[in-house]
């Protein structure tokens, strides 16, 4: 039966591309504490989510892009990460981040802490 691995492959390329295109618009890449850093910018949207931009040199997220992250509204917490947020902003306080390893489709990575250099 000559045809049959290049079935067999055919169908293995079809099963590979049609997992990858359900697989959704996030990927997921390391957790992990960020090192310290200065906050660049903090964007509240209308995207059910806030983000923020932390001058950084360690992600161990691995995502695309490494100075910012996002958390969503509905995030437990959320509301106190933003409010710390916008207190390292106010008093030039460093921070960093805990990723948790899920990158969204723009490359940014979703946290679940925030911590302040005292």
């Amino acid at each position: 039966m000559p045809g049959r691995p290049a079935t067999l492959s055919r169908l293995s390329r079809y099963a590979l591309f049609a997992a990858c295109a359900l697989a959704g618009t996030e990927a997921w890449a390391e957790a992990g504490w960020t090192g310290f850093g200065a906050v660049l910018a903090l964007n509240p949207t209308t995207k059910g989510r806030f983000e923020v931009k932390v001058d950084l040199e360690e992600n161990p997220s691995g995502c695309r892009e490494k100075q910012w992250f996002y958390r969503d509204y509905t995030g437990t917490g959320s509301d106190h990460m933003f409010r710390a947020f916008l207190g390292a902003v106010t008093v030039g306080k460093k921070v960093r981040v805990y990723v948790t390893g899920r990158c969204d489709i723009e490359g940014y990575s979703e946290i679940t802490e925030v911590t302040l250099v005292p």
